[in-house]
């Protein structure tokens, strides 16, 4: 799991094509190319945006594009249980401490990039914390 910090710059970015069932995800170079395999497959789209740290997945696409050289100005980071309101935390640990005992819990990177502070969502970092014998 990558989580990105903010001032990290966009090195590259290509559209991922997530079918719907039974095939691997495609990767193109254009939205337009990664959107028609989406749909002839009943699947969607992503981006896979890489950084110093790492390559992170975001999604849903945005409406306002990023670039290459797109800073992230900031970052949060959800906690989602099932079931549970969602909580927004500034800090990665403060989220991982604040998981709840004895349920599976998703953290979710939120990151705004660029000059137009483009919100995307990152992949999830699942949290188990087990009851004190």
């Amino acid at each position: 799991m990558t989580f990105v910090q903010p001032g990290s710059a966009v090195r590259q970015l290509v559209w991922e094509a997530v079918p719907d069932k039974y095939a691997a995800p495609r990767v193109y170079a254009s939205r337009t190319d990664a959107q028609a395999y989406a749909n002839e497959t009943g699947g969607r789209i992503q981006l896979l945006v890489t950084f110093p740290e790492g390559n992170v997945r975001l999604g849903p696409p945005p409406a306002m594009p990023i670039a290459p050289g797109d800073v992230v100005r900031r970052v949060a980071y959800r906690l989602q249980s099932w079931g549970e309101r969602p909580l927004e935390f500034d800090e990665l640990e403060s989220a991982r401490i604040a998981a709840p005992i004895g349920r599976s819990t998703g953290i979710f990177q939120i990151l705004w990039i660029g000059p137009h502070e483009v919100r995307l969502v990152g992949e999830t970092e699942y949290v188990n914390k087990e009851e004190p014998r």
